[in-house]
């Protein structure tokens, strides 16, 4: 047994001890305690800095890493309505990639509740595709990006590339030249990952610092 299904055993254990709790707190936390047996992951709390453009309250940490936080909490970060946050809900849920979730459970008087909790990458998802804030996401965190394609070592295996130059007459060359994405990415003016970590969590103050703004 793995310590983390040690943890969730004895947690699970624990919460019908728990005398300070009322019903519908323990209704809460056991149908918690299935979410994360379902995502191995441990409820936390804190609050996740959503790269710059705000906070959102953490819910659960993954074991492999990252977080889950409540899709509520994202409307004022991403710039997001609550409908269209919705809509990108229920799409994650049935690409059933383990990137959504919902808790549900029921007090003593039989009400229902339900919690809809997201995964960090729905989250980036969300600002790269949906968010009036995607091309400053994007730009913040393009050479974070790199960095970590480079690190992962699928850069090294993206071959193909092709550089465009010009004749000087007006037309454009295409010259396969043997490289890989990773050999342009280490050729490139690519700042330290320190650096790409600092900007990528800028949010829109990376605009001023570039004087954009």
């Amino acid at each position: 047994m793995s310590d983390f299904d040690t943890w969730l055993t004895n947690w699970r254990a624990g919460i019908p001890r728990e005398k300070a709790l009322d019903p519908n707190q323990r209704a809460a936390l056991e149908a918690l305690a299935d979410f994360s047996e379902r995502h191995r992951s441990i409820p936390s709390s804190g609050d996740v800095d959503l790269w710059g453009f705000g906070t959102a309250q953490m819910m659960a940490r993954p074991v492999e890493g990252g977080w889950w936080v409540c899709l509520h909490d994202l409307t004022e970060a991403t710039g997001i309505g609550h409908r269209e946050l919705q809509t990108a809900f229920l799409e994650a849920l049935d690409r059933d990639e383990g990137e959504a979730d919902t808790i549900e459970w029921r007090n003593p008087e039989d009400d229902e509740h339900h919690l809809d909790l997201v995964r960090h990458d729905f989250v980036m998802r969300l600002f790269a595709e949906r968010s009036p804030w995607r091309r400053e996401f994007f730009e913040n965190t393009a050479d974070l990006m790199a960095h970590a394609i480079l690190k992962s070592g699928l850069a090294d295996q993206l071959g193909g590339v092709v550089r465009i130059t010009g004749d000087g007459t007006g037309n454009l060359i295409a010259t396969a030249t043997g490289e890989t994405l990773a050999d342009v990415l280490r050729s490139s003016k690519l700042p330290s990952e320190e650096v790409a970590r600092h900007r990528a969590c800028l949010g829109p103050a990376a605009a001023l610092q570039d004087g954009g703004l």
